[in-house]
């Protein structure tokens, strides 16, 4: 989940770093082709490239179960979660609609030369991301990065406010130097967060509830840009650039308000116990049975499926004690 995260976050930086550069060749009317292109091509590798399975099984890991909506956005972590992703693109996409400007304003640059700058800033953020992150997963300090995560976007915001003002920071070099450290700053912080909160979604939802849990968090991302886009766009009709930027540091001092009672993480993972016919009478004392096998943190067992789905510790989990407990189920 932190790669399909990493992805995600490398290709909006791929795009704006291309976007200006591609916009000067074949301009904004081209660049609704390319992306139109771009669609057929993900149809294309989703028809042809992703392998068939060969049996399609039900996993409530994978999948959203209507009947667990409810329990998902009644538990409090995963709010969140589901916040955080919804403040960082909502973030996100308010702060490039004066981005653009601000960087007019203090480099002098055209729309299409902005990739002169985010091509070393991006370069920069991925540099100083990677070793947080090992950081953050080697120590057990997830809460700790998450909250200075918080902390670095917010000065980003702003950093940006005070220069879409033009004051307090001076002109020229001084001025340019400030945003491009601004720059710096939010990306490594967007970067961050979209490498870490897919991970940390999965970890924190229940083992039976992990594909709901993920729509649920999905949702809340596409409704941030939305949002974002939005409010965004209000407050720049308002108070222009300094609007935009008041917006978003304040929607991030919400966010680190939110996230200040967050639990610390868990390192936990995954993982599915086929147990064939399994009669519902027996499911609470299969799971009774499973919760007691060390290194598991939590076990469900949905019967209907014949599967358990339990989170544990890898570092202390015992897979042949569940070995023995499936099997025996599985001879009787």
């Amino acid at each position: 989940m932190a790669l399909v995260g990493m992805t995600i976050g490398l290709s909006f930086a791929f795009a704006i770093v291309a976007g200006p550069a591609l916009a000067g060749v074949i301009g904004v009317a081209g660049i609704f082709w390319l992306t139109a292109i771009l669609a057929f091509v993900g149809i294309a590798i989703t028809l042809f490239l992703v392998p068939r399975p060969v049996r399609k099984m039900r996993h409530r890991d994978a999948e959203a179960v209507p009947a667990l909506i409810g329990r998902v956005l009644r538990d409090r972590e995963l709010l969140r979660l589901d916040f955080a992703i919804f403040a960082l693109h909502a973030v996100l996409t308010a702060s490039f609609l004066a981005v653009p400007q601000v960087l007019s304003g203090a480099l002098g640059l055209t729309s299409h030369e902005d990739w002169r700058v985010y091509l070393p800033v991006l370069a920069a953020s991925v540099v100083l991301m990677v070793p947080v992150i090992i950081l953050a997963e080697k120590r057990r300090r997830m809460k700790e990065v998450f909250l200075v995560t918080i902390l670095l976007l917010g000065v980003s915001q702003l950093a940006l406010w005070l220069a879409s003002a033009g004051t307090q920071i001076g002109t020229g070099v001084t001025g340019a130097s400030i945003v491009i450290a601004a720059l710096i700053a939010f990306f490594t912080a967007f970067n961050i967060m979209e490498a870490s909160l897919p991970s940390l979604i999965t970890k924190t939802a229940p083992p039976d509830a992990k594909g709901t849990a993920t729509g649920i968090f999905s949702s809340a991302q596409f409704l941030g840009i939305f949002v974002g886009g939005a409010l965004g766009g209000g407050a720049y009709g308002m108070d222009g650039l300094r609007g935009v930027f008041l917006f978003t540091l304040g929607v991030t001092l919400l966010w680190l308000i939110a996230a200040l009672g967050m639990r610390r993480p868990g390192h936990y993972s995954s993982y599915l116990a086929r147990l064939g016919t399994v009669d519902r009478g027996m499911a609470a004392e299969l799971a009774a049975r499973l919760d007691a096998v060390p290194g598991v943190i939590e076990a469900v067992v949905v019967a209907e499926e014949g599967i358990a789905y339990l989170k544990i510790d890898r570092a202390r989990f015992d897979a042949a004690a569940v070995g023995r407990i499936t099997g025996q189920l599985q001879e009787a």
